[in-house]
């Protein structure tokens, strides 16, 4: 029997920088408070600091499968994905849903590819009541053995299902 070694992780605000040319000026202007101060200095810290707790996950070997929420951008996954790759010898590729939530929250699913595959199917479910909230993700990704594993990052809650 194979094992995942799947966890889930809300990375409290993982934004980008301040100003960032990376974000809509809707969200620069919603989020000014947030982002006080909030330099290239304190997000390497930040990511550093999430790489030190990821890199002890499985033993010290790091997790084979890592949801996310609470991260505003493909940029900010891609800075913590190549620390983590640093850090623990491993390639990890990731799949984001870039939702609608007003602060710009999305979730992400980091995948070590030495065990999965690309991805196959994503999809992704707005969930609204007054305003939008963070999206229901389910990813599809192929297991080395050839089996399919799908992924659902539900916001605060990560499932999974093997067939």
């Amino acid at each position: 029997m194979v094992k995942h070694h799947v966890y889930w992780w809300n990375l409290e605000s993982l934004f980008d920088i301040e100003n960032s040319p990376r974000r809509s000026e809707f969200l620069n202007d919603h989020l000014g408070v947030e982002l006080k101060e909030w330099d290239s200095v304190i997000l390497d810290k930040k990511i550093a600091n999430l790489t030190s707790i990821i890199s002890k996950f499985n033993d010290n070997n790091g997790p084979d499968i890592l949801g996310v929420c609470e991260v505003e951008n493909e940029h900010v996954i891609k800075l913590l994905i190549a620390a983590m790759n640093m850090s623990l010898n491993k390639n990890y590729g990731f799949v984001i849903s870039e939702g609608d939530d007003k602060r710009g929250i999305d979730t992400a699913l980091i995948y070590d590819n030495a065990k999965y595959g690309p991805e196959q199917d994503i999809f992704s479910l707005r969930v609204i009541k007054r305003n939008t909230t963070r999206d229901l993700f389910q990813v599809h990704i192929k297991t080395a053995t050839g089996n399919k594993l799908i992924v659902y990052l539900i916001t605060g809650l990560l499932a999974q299902e093997a067939n």
